[in-house]
């Protein structure tokens, strides 16, 4: 098991905190595997903005040009990894949600 650092934009990295987005598109350069690390460092396009997400490595899908991946890339499926900061929220519709707490506040 290795931990694989990428910058990711703040678009996406809202999404990706959110849950909605569970997977990454990027290039094969790091030969990351099930079981590694992956760090996401939100970037602004100039700097790191002190931000950043930690995920298990669930799946890795490449070479399967078949289906419209290019060469070189991969698509890397991420599971949350639960820590002290992260909570549960059960809503109105007993459905449950996932916050982080951020200087004291659920976000």
């Amino acid at each position: 098991m290795k931990t694989v650092e990428k910058k990711i934009l703040p678009q996406y990295f809202k999404e990706v905190r959110s849950g909605r987005k569970t997977f990454e598109l990027r290039k094969d350069e790091d030969d990351i595997q099930r079981g590694d690390m992956l760090v996401l460092r939100e970037w602004d396009g100039e700097k790191y903005t002190g931000r950043s997400l930690e995920f298990l490595v669930s799946y890795v899908l490449r070479d399967v040009p078949e289906y419209g991946l290019k060469d070189g890339y991969c698509i890397i499926a991420i599971q949350t990894i639960f820590s002290p900061s992260t909570v549960c929220i059960q809503n109105g519709d007993n459905n449950m949600s996932i916050g982080y707490v951020e200087n004291m506040e659920i976000k």
